[in-house]
């Protein structure tokens, strides 16, 4: 009996002892993140007010879903450098497309996932099936797509019709809730629903082990290709929202998310080894980063040491991965 329930104890705590290992990324992220509106608070001359709370949810959004889909090629063990990019293209797509009935707005938004998606499909297609590198693939995808942006729209310009506008960056609920909180809140479903396919399980195992996870019976090349894929999805998520955000395109709108998305990923708790993290911690990790960003603004710092900040929080935290992982 005595060994039994010993046998059951150590079970216990090696259950939960593994739980705290593999969570202590997202615990981290979560104090940071608490932390980081704490003092925003405390430097501030006013309290939080929903002004402020509808300006960061709505300032953090486009990252935040760029940050989802850059988790999953992680995840799997890749690196996708024309996320800015292909977010570029699909802001300059929807404001160059007529957007004057309710079906040509819900068109527009459905070619920005679409263009999304596809660009995701042509990495996804050149890293699984034909196995070359995806620093190599997505980095030549990244030249050819703003090739492409600026062939549409070499300056910015064009409009995004007001409704859109509304239904993205507007209020939910007035003075209560941002729609775009409602944005991240679904783009997280759809996360957690694929955590719970197949496709889950395949992502981190190719992530972790993709010889190990061949002779598990797991397609590695359909995982590569549909993580790509998906990721191309989350882009074109992300691009719709900047273009309802800003209300017009501009070519190079993307380009600044690049080392941000790897920054929230990093910083969420997401390995750049593949295999560990989630995309939960990165959604807090792009809302920490704008939160940073925005402190720096209200110490009357320089816009300009922004991306020195970014950059040197990318080191930090990838160098704190590899110290908490060996």
């Amino acid at each position: 009996m005595a060994q039994s329930l010993q046998a059951t104890h150590s079970r216990t705590g090696g259950s939960f002892a593994k739980f705290a290992l593999k969570s202590r990324g997202l615990a981290a992220i979560v104090v940071i993140f608490v932390l980081a509106l704490a003092l925003v608070n405390i430097i501030s001359p006013a309290p939080m007010s929903y002004f402020d709370f509808n300006s960061l949810a709505n300032g953090g959004a486009p990252l935040a879903l760029a940050a989802i889909g850059q988790t999953i090629v992680i995840l799997c063990g890749g690196f996708d450098l024309s996320a800015g990019a292909t977010i570029s293209l699909v802001n300059v797509t929807i404001a160059s497309l007529p957007q004057d009935t309710l079906a040509a707005q819900v068109g527009v938004i459905l070619i920005g996932l679409l263009v999304g998606g596809l660009v995701g499909a042509f990495n996804g297609f050149f890293v699984a099936y034909f196995r070359l590198q995806s620093i190599v693939v997505t980095l030549s995808t990244m030249f050819l797509v703003h090739g492409l942006t600026l062939l549409i729209m070499p300056d910015p310009g064009g409009a995004v019709a007001p409704e859109i506008t509304a239904f993205f960056a507007g209020s939910a609920i007035p003075e209560v809730l941002p729609s775009s909180v409602l944005v991240i809140a679904v783009a997280l479903l759809v996360w957690w629903y694929l955590k719970s396919l197949r496709f889950g399980t395949a992502l981190y195992a190719v992530g972790s082990d993709a010889d190990a996870a061949r002779s598990a019976g797991l397609s590695v090349p359909w995982t590569r290709f549909w993580a790509f894929t998906i990721a191309g999805l989350f882009y074109g998520a992300a691009g719709v929202f900047i273009s309802a955000q800003t209300g017009s395109a501009d070519p190079l709108v993307g380009d600044p998310l690049l080392l941000q998305t790897f920054t929230a990923v990093v910083l969420g708790g997401t390995s750049l080894a593949g295999g560990r993290g989630g995309a939960v911690g990165s959604v807090l990790g792009a809302y920490t980063l704008m939160i940073m960003v925005n402190i720096l603004l209200s110490l009357d710092v320089s816009a300009y040491y922004s991306t020195v900040v970014e950059g040197l929080v990318l080191v930090i935290a990838a160098m704190a991965g590899a110290f908490g992982a060996s």
